[in-house]
């Protein structure tokens, strides 16, 4: 992950995570999208968790390493300089998605983030 992140200068990096009996090779998540749309004067906000539920044997090329919106907390690489740029993580946030909405400030500031794909 190290060498992912000198070699894009991105803020933060997440390996290939994944979920269940580590022997099922079950991705959890490969990077994550950020969506934000408006219509009619009101904002929605949506991630989606890239090749969740996929058997690793499946998803091929999809989990080369490259640029995503998030990547999830309990496992990234993350650049102390952009972190103290943004300011504190806020303790008392509570959201299901703290992942992606402390991710945001990043991307509207075009910070980079990436997957490092399978890392061992």
């Amino acid at each position: 992950m190290i060498d992912r992140a000198d070699a894009t200068g991105a803020w933060a990096v997440g390996p290939l995570y994944f979920e269940g009996d580590p022997a099922d090779e079950i991705i959890h998540m490969a990077g994550g999208v950020i969506e934000v749309r408006g219509e009619h004067g009101h904002r929605s906000f949506t991630t989606e968790h890239l090749l969740q539920g996929a058997p690793l044997a499946e998803a091929g090329d999809a989990v080369q390493p490259g640029p995503c919106d998030f990547v999830e907390f309990h496992c990234m690489l993350m650049r102390t300089g952009r972190l103290r740029e943004l300011g504190p993580l806020d303790e008392a946030l509570r959201s299901a998605v703290s992942t992606s909405t402390s991710a945001s400030p990043c991307r509207r500031r075009r910070h980079g983030v990436v997957r490092a794909g399978r890392t061992r």
